[in-house]
């Protein structure tokens, strides 16, 4: 039974688990910079630390949320040349 939910689960998982171009890389690696640089903020922040102006536009929970979506996109695409051309 080819039921096109469980294809797309299939789909998804395969490309979660797949390599992805060196771009992509990149892209993850920045993105998990940055939320774990926000999340020390807040983290510091949480704790009594007084930080400048500046850290509380990188100290904010949007910056984590979007580093995390950012992380999982970037870890969608694959290589073309492992994937089938239908």
């Amino acid at each position: 039974m080819q039921n096109p939910f469980f294809k797309f689960l299939a789909e998804l998982a395969t490309r979660l688990f797949s390599k992805n171009p060196k771009f992509f890389d990149y892209v993850q690696m920045i993105a998990l910079v940055v939320g774990g640089l926000s999340g020390l903020v807040q983290y510091l922040q949480s704790t009594g630390v007084e930080l400048p102006k500046l850290f509380d536009i990188v100290g904010n929970v949007n910056v984590v949320v979007s580093s995390v979506v950012a992380m999982i996109l970037a870890q969608l695409p694959n290589d073309s040349s492992s994937t089938d051309a239908k």
